[in-house]
């Protein structure tokens, strides 16, 4: 499981409402062609199918299946909490360990080496995956806070 979270303080942002975040974020996720959105109280439910080979664009959610954004609204702020679902990436690191073990098999038969170098290609292409999920998306996240923060602060009508 994945978590992170930000926050937005009320009195930099006017207009600010957990209605009009969750239409933002939902909006983020409609952009970055998640699957399925639902938005039930103050959370917004998201899927993406397992394995998406006609997307045109990058979806930052992609190591996701599922998860679910919140907003939670106290005194002084609201805070935004992203949890989700990251065996997605575990699924695709083992589906190219898989067609390399089969591929391996059909180009020379079936020995030992196949298997190690598929498993070590397992390993690192998660690795790689985890990191760059661990490391990037938080950056993503609080960008995304930063643009709608911004379009808080230059309007003061309803989405």
């Amino acid at each position: 499981m994945y978590k992170t979270s930000t926050q937005f303080i009320k009195g930099q942002n006017p207009g600010i409402s957990t209605e009009r975040l969750l239409e933002y974020y939902k909006q983020e996720l409609e952009y970055q062609s998640v699957n399925e959105i639902d938005i039930e109280n103050s959370k917004i439910y998201f899927k993406n199918n397992r394995f998406r080979f006609n997307d045109r664009y990058p979806n930052k959610f992609a190591g996701f299946l599922q998860g679910e954004i919140s907003v939670a609204e106290t005194d002084s702020d609201f805070i935004v909490s992203l949890r989700a679902d990251i065996s997605g990436l575990i699924e695709m690191a083992g589906v190219v360990a898989i067609l390399s073990v089969i591929l391996f098999a059909l180009a020379g038969g079936f020995s030992l080496l196949p298997l190690v170098i598929s498993a070590l290609l397992f390993i690192l292409i998660l690795t790689i995956s985890y990191l760059s999920l661990v490391l990037l998306f938080p950056v993503y996240f609080d960008t995304l806070r930063n643009d709608i923060e911004r379009v808080f602060q230059n309007s003061h009508h309803p989405v």
